[in-house]
């Protein structure tokens, strides 16, 4: 660690360890870039440590084909991601794509969701997406733990899960594997140009000195870019879910509300909470989506709780990401999102490249910051 006062030089600087910040890092190391992460260490609230883990597709983008093709796209990614992240960290972070069910309990609610899979289907059904309405004799031989209230399901083979608290030690332990630092510490207070194009940023124990700056610290980007005059309006989201004893065997498709962690335990539930003063748990938030869950898999009624959780998600007005440059500011990048497992194989695999001028910014040209400007 750098002695107080010290300026730190690096061609990129990325602000936030949490898992989008330190994808993004590793994925610029392995482009030959010098990159710096700053992080507020275990003083963060990191989403990764309240995530179920799921990477999934089949729910991502409904009326925004252009978020369902990148959910596609990192679900694509994902398994090489997986297997590149292994070698270089030494670590396995569970991800199986197993395919993926999202049930309903009712007529009304199979009508529903067939409509909104039909929509879906028909705006992008030419980029690859798989997702069909199934019947309960293929759900049962699917999931035989399935319980009779089920009437129907979608089902996409692309969706799958992975450890989020093994995904985040394997991106740290990746990126110091090849060369990158992660300076733990104060937060980063000001980002000021220097006279050479490049940028200053200021923390209360260092400085440091980069080419170009990354801010992918979620619900701490507002602040930031308050100091930029640019507006980047996330808000702190707040869920809940509740963790299971283990069982025996693994789920053969993952159920979204409802996964069975690669250790045998089962995350269950999941609540919205706006405008939360704290991160406590109250079951009268979450008990409803489990009291679903356990309609779903009724062998879990009597399952003993571990613990009840809650985390805050990154969310933004429209609910899809921030992306791409900061005009008045070259050199400064965003990227900031909530489903950031999901789109964790991306920003690490693409979305660097884009950041370099690498590769076309095709993808993200619908989540730029500037959608917010012109909302005003």
């Amino acid at each position: 660690m750098p002695r107080d006062g010290t300026t730190v030089t690096a061609d990129v600087a990325v602000i936030g360890g949490g898992v989008t910040g330190a994808a993004i890092a590793y994925g610029l190391l392995r482009r030959g870039r010098r990159v710096v992460v700053l992080d507020e260490g275990d003083k963060a609230f990191r989403a990764s440590r309240g995530n179920g883990g799921l990477v999934w597709v089949q729910n991502k983008g409904l009326g925004c084909p252009s978020y369902t093709r990148l959910s596609l796209r990192s679900s694509l990614l994902w398994t090489r991601f997986a297997r590149d992240l292994q070698q270089d960290s030494g670590i396995d972070v569970a991800y199986e794509r197993r395919g993926g069910l999202q049930c309903c309990l009712s007529e009304a609610e199979a009508d529903t969701r067939a409509a909104q899979v039909r929509q879906m289907t028909a705006a992008c059904s030419a980029d690859g997406l798989d997702i069909r309405m199934i019947a309960p004799d293929e759900i049962r031989s699917m999931e035989p733990q399935i319980g009779p209230d089920v009437v129907a399901a979608s089902y996409s083979p692309h969706d799958g899960a992975a450890d989020p608290i093994r995904l985040l030690r394997a991106l740290h332990a990746a990126i110091l594997g090849r060369g990158g630092r992660i300076l733990s510490g104060p937060a980063v207070e000001a980002i000021e140009p220097a006279g050479d194009g490049s940028h200053m940023l200021r923390r209360r124990d260092m400085r440091v000195a980069a080419g170009q700056v990354v801010i992918a610290a979620g619900n701490g980007a507002r602040a930031l870019g308050g100091t930029l005059g640019v507006a980047l309006p996330v808000r702190p989201q707040k869920g809940q879910a509740i963790i299971t004893e283990r069982f025996g065997g693994h789920q053969k498709v993952f159920i979204i509300k409802a996964r069975q962690t690669i250790d045998g335990h089962f995350i269950l539930g999941s609540s919205i909470e706006e405008d939360a003063a704290d991160l406590g748990t109250d079951l009268g938030y979450v008990g409803p989506s489990v009291a679903r869950t356990l309609r779903i898999l009724p062998f879990l009624q009597n399952a003993r709780v571990l613990r009840t959780w809650a985390a805050y998600r990154v969310m933004t007005p429209d609910s899809f990401p921030i992306y791409g440059p900061i005009a008045t500011a070259p050199g400064i990048h965003v990227a900031t999102c909530h489903s950031g497992i999901t789109l964790a194989a991306f920003h690490a695999l693409d979305l660097p490249g884009i950041l370099t001028g690498d590769a076309p910014a095709d993808p993200i040209a619908q989540f730029l910051t500037t959608r917010f400007e012109e909302a005003a």
